[in-house]
């Protein structure tokens, strides 16, 4: 038996009888890639800074995957969630998968995070924002414990992207993203059955969370996918409907 599998056979363990097989296939390759995709998040981060021997939040870090792609990079890490049964998973995947690593888990919400002003070199927030209770709470939290000077990387899908409405990016149904979470709750669970359970709140919009966080005092470096060059007035207009309709938005930005 590898090391991985343990931390599949634990994944195993959490699956539902009733939950759809797609759903199960989609999760189950989404979770056992998560190291290598975190291998992006790292990517991403050291176009503008090493992250070796930096201090690094992860908030809402889940089964671990990019913890650990941050670890191997050299960081000290420390990644929170608020699922208890999330943050077993990324215990045995870091210490059984990984073990030696510099990963710290700590089980807290997005919107409380126990740490000092000023303690982090650099926060990932990454597919985070549409599981917390409050957008505002957590981002100003996150503002909070990331140091003047230091980066945030900040990943999440779009509530009004045409691709979202069509095909939802957790459960695979049309009109989901746009729904309060009570809404999607009685939808998936109750009339598509799609899960057992529902983990999903509020879509964020691009622009309102880009702006949030300039009144915190993070400004945007650069954001993915990248403002399509445009011509006379127009320009400011476009811009902003793409970066409110691309599906996944992905940004860069650093505290002041």
């Amino acid at each position: 038996m590898t090391v991985e599998s343990n931390f599949e056979r634990f994944w195993e363990t959490t699956l539902s009888p009733t939950t759809q097989a797609s759903v199960i296939k989609h999760w189950r390759e989404h979770e056992l890639t998560a190291v290598l995709r975190g291998n992006t998040v790292v990517m991403h981060l050291q176009d503008f800074s090493s992250v070796a021997g930096l201090q690094i939040l992860d908030v809402g870090c889940g089964y671990g995957g990019v913890s650990i792609a941050l670890a191997l990079a050299g960081a000290s890490v420390v990644g929170t969630d608020f699922d208890a049964q999330r943050l077993e998973g990324a215990k045995i995947r870091v210490h059984e998968d990984h073990p030696g690593s510099n990963v710290r888990l700590v089980r807290s919400a997005g919107e409380s995070l126990p740490f000092a002003d000023n303690s982090f070199d650099v926060v990932v927030c990454n597919d985070v924002l549409e599981h917390v209770q409050s957008h505002d709470s957590t981002l100003a939290g996150i503002a909070r414990v990331l140091r003047p000077g230091g980066w945030l990387y900040i990943q999440f899908p779009n509530r009004f992207s045409p691709e979202n409405l069509k095909k939802d990016p957790h459960y695979g149904l049309r009109g989901v993203s746009i729904l309060p979470p009570w809404a999607g709750r009685l939808y998936v669970v109750r009339l598509r059955r799609r899960s057992p359970s529902y983990d999903v709140g509020t879509f964020p919009v691009a622009g309102k969370v880009l702006q949030v966080l300039h009144a915190l005092g993070i400004e945007t470096i650069q954001y993915w996918p990248s403002p399509r060059r445009t011509l006379g007035w127009l320009t400011p207009a476009l811009r902003a409907y793409r970066l409110n309709t691309v599906p996944i938005i992905t940004a860069i930005g650093r505290k002041s």
